[in-house]
C-alpha cells in the first residue's frame, strides 16, 4: 500500500517512498532517457535499489519523496508515480536538492510543482539558510528549471562528472531563504 500524502499541490502529491516503490526507480533508473541526465553509469535491479531504500529509511538526513499525479476525481488510494524529488543533507545549513521526472511526464511543469512545493516544505520546517542543486550543462531542461524557480548559477565544476565516454561540466545552482522569501 502506497505511503500517505504528505505535500499537495495543485496537480500532484508527494508521498514518502517505500518499499513497494522499488520497482519503480528499478525502471526508470534504468532507462537511459532519465539515467544519463542524472549521471547514472551502471544498471540497477531490483535488489540493489531495494538495498538503496534501506540507507533512506534509516536516515534522518534526507527528505526523499514520491511524486505523484493526483487524481481525486478517481478517489484512488494509489496515484500514479511519475519521479522523484530529494533534499540530501538537511541538517545542514544549505542542503542539496535532486529532482527527476519520468520522460512521458516531462515538459509539463510537474518537476516544477514538485520542486516549488519540497522548497516551501523544507524552508518552512528546517533551519536552513539556502538550497543547493547541480545540474550537467549539456542539460538546459534541469538548469532551466532552477532558475524559474529563483535559483541562481553559483558557478561551474569543469569536467567534473565522467558520462558517456566523456567528461562533462556541472552548473551549480543555489537558493537563499531570503530569496525565496521575496519571491513569494
Amino acid at each position: 500500500m502506497p505511503g500517505a500524502t504528505f505535500l499537495r499541490g495543485d496537480r500532484l502529491t508527494l508521498r514518502a517512498i517505500d518499499r513497494d516503490d522499488a520497482s519503480f526507480f528499478e525502471r526508470w533508473h534504468n532507462d537511459p532517457r532519465v539515467r544519463v541526465p542524472l549521471g547514472m553509469d551502471a544498471p540497477r535491479n531490483e535488489t540493489q535499489v531495494e538495498e538503496s531504500f534501506e540507507n533512506w529509511f534509516e536516515s534522518d538526513e534526507s527528505v526523499n519523496l514520491l511524486v505523484c499525479l493526483a487524481d481525486e476525481d478517481s478517489g484512488s488510494d494509489d496515484p500514479e508515480p511519475i519521479g522523484a524529488v530529494s533534499a540530501k543533507q538537511i541538517q545542514y545549513t544549505r542542503p542539496e536538492l535532486s529532482y527527476w521526472v519520468a520522460p512521458d511526464s516531462q515538459g509539463q511543469g510537474y518537476a516544477a510543482e514538485a520542486l516549488e512545493l519540497l522548497v516551501g516544505y523544507v524552508f518552512e520546517t528546517y533551519a536552513v539558510n539556502g538550497l543547493w542543486a547541480q545540474a550537467f550543462e549539456y542539460n538546459d531542461a534541469s538548469w532551466e528549471l532552477l532558475e524559474s524557480l529563483g535559483f541562481s548559477r553559483e558557478g561551474t565544476m569543469r569536467g567534473h562528472r565522467f558520462v558517456r565516454g566523456d567528461y562533462e561540466d556541472v552548473v551549480v545552482y543555489g537558493l537563499l531563504r531570503e530569496e525565496w522569501e521575496r519571491r513569494e
